[in-house]
């Protein structure tokens, strides 16, 4: 549970390191924070591929995402997805709209991914798909970034 006691300064030093060597935050993220270009990599605990991906979030809520795979360093594939994004109460949401240029069906859970916010800075932030069990670890990049 994430709490401050305000007695002390030595206090809320050591409640703030518990806090974040726990995972919380002591006050909630700015959804600021999130705006702007990230880029992120990560094996599939499933299948073993390697994902990586760069995130452009919008102010207005708008997210576009470039996914390419690999396996053993061997190019894949490159899909896309579009949607919206927010923060709220701690946790990262999406609900994908478009995948490859096509619309998806809204009703399916699938375009809906909630991710519990770890940690975030200016420069990068940790976030996990608690239903996939998959940590991703984010770097801000410029909008000039490229996929590798």
């Amino acid at each position: 549970m994430c709490a401050l006691v305000r007695q002390s300064s030595g206090v809320l030093i050591v409640c703030a390191v518990l806090l974040s060597l726990a995972g919380c935050t002591p006050e909630s993220p700015n959804p600021e924070q999130f705006v702007g270009y990230w880029y992120s990599e990560y094996v599939s605990p499933h299948s073993g591929v390697q994902v990586r991906s760069i995130a452009e979030r919008r102010p207005d809520g708008v997210i576009a995402i470039q996914f390419r795979q690999y396996r053993d360093g061997t190019f894949l594939k490159e899909h896309r997805e579009a949607g919206r994004w927010f923060v709220a109460d701690g946790l990262y949401k999406v609900h994908t709209k478009i995948v490859d240029g096509l619309l998806v069906d809204p009703q399916q859970p699938e375009n809906y991914d909630t991710y519990t916010i770890v940690s975030l800075s200016n420069d990068e932030i940790i976030y996990k798909h608690d239903l996939a069990g998959i940590t991703f670890h984010g770097k801000r990049v410029d909008s000039t970034f490229k996929l590798p």
